[in-house]
Parts: C-alpha cells; structure tokens; sequence
C-alpha cells in the first residue's frame, strides 16, 4: 500500500533511559519523534491493583526475588513498579498504547483504569 507506514511502539518504554515497564521509560519513549506509543505488561498484585511489570518476579529486573502478586502495590512502588492508573495518568490520551494483561483473570480493576483514562471504546490503544 502506497503510503502507508507501520506502527512505532516503544516495547517496555526506552529501557536505555530507565527500568522496563517504569514511568520514567515510559516518558523517555514518548518523546522520541519516531515513536508512536508504547507498549507495557499489566499484572495484579497481591491487592488487585493492576500494576506494570513483565515478569512474574521482580528478580530480572529489580533485583528482588518476591513475585508481583505477592506484594501490595504500596510495596511494589517502593521498587519502582507503577500503577496502572499512575501510568495512564503520566502518559496522556495521545500515545497509542499495547496492554499486554499477564497473570490471572484482571476483571474490574484493569478494565476501569483503562475506562476512566481512555473511553469505553479505547482510541488508539489495544489489550492483548
């Protein structure tokens, strides 16, 4: 198709600025000019806040052996871990967004964050 490009998502935010998945890589990535949106991964913590982190545990990352839905998202902010509204808030209804949910069933918590910050219809953003 003449004239059409691809969509420009930074994976995990620019991680060469900060941690993956934390909201000062998820900054970084939306001031990049090429960048469309960004890409994160959603889990529950111990509270059922939907909170941003990738893997199970925060070993890889932060250097802890404790697993997400171990801790509260209060704990889970003391190492560096955002919210899924604190996120939303911080990036704004522009960028494009891919949710990427891990873990269990997220049923309301996740689906009302991305309500209030988005719309019922969700503009330019995906859940996968």
């Amino acid at each position: 198709m003449s004239g059409s490009r691809s969509l420009r998502l930074a994976h995990r935010g620019d991680w060469r600025v900060a941690p993956e998945n934390t909201l000062a890589a998820l900054a970084a990535a939306i001031r990049v000019p090429a960048s469309d949106g960004v890409e994160f991964d959603v889990q529950l913590s111990r509270d059922d806040v939907p909170v941003l982190l990738h893997d199970e545990t925060l070993t890889r990352v932060q250097g802890r052996d404790e697993r997400v839905d171990a801790l509260d998202a209060a704990e889970l902010a003391t190492h560096g871990i955002p919210t899924l509204v604190d996120t939303l808030a911080m990036l704004g209804p522009e960028p494009f967004l891919d949710v990427e949910l891990k873990g269990h069933t997220h049923g309301d918590a996740t689906a009302d964050a991305l309500r209030a910050a988005r719309g019922d219809t969700g503009p330019r953003a995906v859940i996968s």
